[in-house]
This record gives structure tokens, sequence and C-alpha cells, in this order.
């Protein structure tokens, strides 16, 4: 097998970037935001107080529920929603998605340990 060598560049250094002509626009910028903050009456002031300290995080229950996101196939997906939409329709319980879902994993989880 036969390798071929790329050829070396000669300067491996970026070439200089051009300079641009830099335009301060800052008088032009701040007329325009004081003359929205003169037209809008109702917006609130800015305060000069710190911020204040921020609050405990309450510690969760055991049925407490917090966000949780996995993939799943589009058939399982249609089939659940399918499911949750008759068991409604007719009254039975559980029908949310949210209690079909914990309601199946528990059993699993308790059939698994």
């Amino acid at each position: 097998m036969t390798f071929l060598k790329r050829p070396a560049t000669e300067s491996k250094e970026k070439p200089a970037a051009k300079e641009e002509k830099v335009v301060s626009i800052e008088k032009q910028t701040e007329q325009p935001a004081r003359k929205a903050a003169e037209k809008a009456p109702h917006a609130k002031p800015k305060s000069s107080r710190a911020t204040p300290a921020a609050t405990p995080v309450p510690k969760r229950s055991e049925h407490s529920r917090e966000p949780f996101s996995t993939r799943l196939r589009v058939n399982l997906i249609r089939r659940l929603k399918d499911v949750s939409y008759h068991r409604e329709r007719d009254g039975a319980e559980p029908h949310t998605i949210q209690a079909i879902t914990e309601e199946a994993l528990e059993a699993w989880l308790a059939k698994s340990e």
C-alpha cells in the first residue's frame, strides 16, 4: 500500500485580518432608548437594591413529580395515547398517560427487584 504525502504549506500562520473602521453610534442609540422610557410610564424603574437571597428549595416528597424525558418507539406512543383516550371516554382509571406510565413502571420495577 502506498501513501501519498501532502505538500507542506509555506506558513501555518493565518493571514492578518484586514483592519476595519468602527464607527461609534452610542449617541444615536441613547436618545431613542430615553424616548422609549419616557413614552412608557408603566415601565418599572430600575432598582438599585440588591436581589433578594435565593429561597431554599423545598424537600420533595415521595409523591412529588419532576420532569423526566425519554424517547419511545412511535408505535408505543400511538398505542399509549389510544388506550388513554378510550379509557378516559369509558370513565376507567387510570386514564391519563402519566398515571398509566407510572403504574406500568411501578409494576415492572417491583417485578425486577
